[in-house]
């Protein structure tokens, strides 16, 4: 088997013939705070807040996780942590390795693969992760990808977004 690791900021292609796996972990995820995102957002959910120490960053990278329609600009996510846009932007790709618009792309990909895999159509799909129409999914799959996801379904491609489920 190949591995290839891709620095998130890196644009690539990737050419194979046959069964293809991709994996892709979110910036700062090898952080042990960051791994109790999921966590947290659960308990969050119930009312329960872990006391913790974390960076006012990583606090921004949880709650847009829990809440990506809380910050539907980097001015919300830069006001969450009381710095300026341009300085925000700087840390966080200092700091992520992506810039805020690529890392909020990312999650609404998650967002839709997350959708179809509980088998939701591609409309569907689109509309859970928070794009306009099904189209602007596809142009920006296309651009993440460099394939559509129509293609991918029509070839069985199948999401999965927990391993444990």
């Amino acid at each position: 088997m190949d591995i290839a690791a891709v620095p998130s900021h890196l644009r690539h292609h990737v050419k194979c013939h046959g069964e293809m796996m991709f994996l892709y972990l979110a910036p700062l995820a090898f952080e042990v705070e960051s791994l109790q995102g999921a966590l947290d957002c659960a308990l969050s959910l119930l009312g329960v807040t872990r006391r913790t120490n974390k960076t006012p960053l990583a606090q921004t990278l949880e709650a847009l996780a829990c809440a990506p329609s809380d910050f539907p600009g980097v001015e919300d996510a830069a006001q969450h942590v009381r710095l300026s846009v341009s300085r925000f932007q700087h840390v966080f790709k200092a700091q992520v390795g992506t810039t805020f618009r690529r890392y909020r792309l990312w999650g609404k990909m998650h967002r839709v693969a997350r959708s179809l895999q509980q088998g939701h159509a591609l409309t569907r799909a689109a509309m859970d992760g928070g794009f306009a129409s099904s189209s602007h999914l596809s142009a920006a799959f296309r651009d993440m990808f460099g394939v559509a996801p129509s293609v991918l379904l029509g070839h069985g491609a199948t999401f999965v977004t927990d391993p444990t489920a």
